[in-house]
């Protein structure tokens, strides 16, 4: 969590660790997954979404993670450019058919 000098939530992210794995051909992993991350509005394009995002990848090594993972939107460019500027990349892509 990120808060101002007046204690107003200016951001946060949610995670949970978890382990995956172990059947088949994937080997068992322990992951983190980055539920949520959130930046008020106002506060944006001021570096704390970075802080915040470094701050739970390190969190996810001291746990003992070999993974840190999240899901976002496809239409949300400004969200996967940001994310791509902490290092992320592109681990699977999932697809659909919109059925009436």
């Amino acid at each position: 969590m990120a808060a101002d000098e007046n204690d107003f939530v200016t951001g946060y992210t949610m995670s949970k660790i978890y382990e995956r794995g172990g059947e088949g051909i994937m080997a068992r992993q322990k992951a983190m997954y980055i539920d949520d991350v959130c930046v008020d509005k106002e506060f944006r394009r001021s570096g704390i979404g970075k802080k915040l995002m470094n701050a739970t990848v390190k969190e996810a090594e001291k746990a003992g993670c070999q993974i840190a993972e999240l899901n976002v939107w496809a239409f949300n460019e400004q969200a996967i450019k940001f994310y791509e500027s902490c290092g992320l990349t592109k681990q699977r892509q999932y697809m659909e058919v919109v059925l009436k």
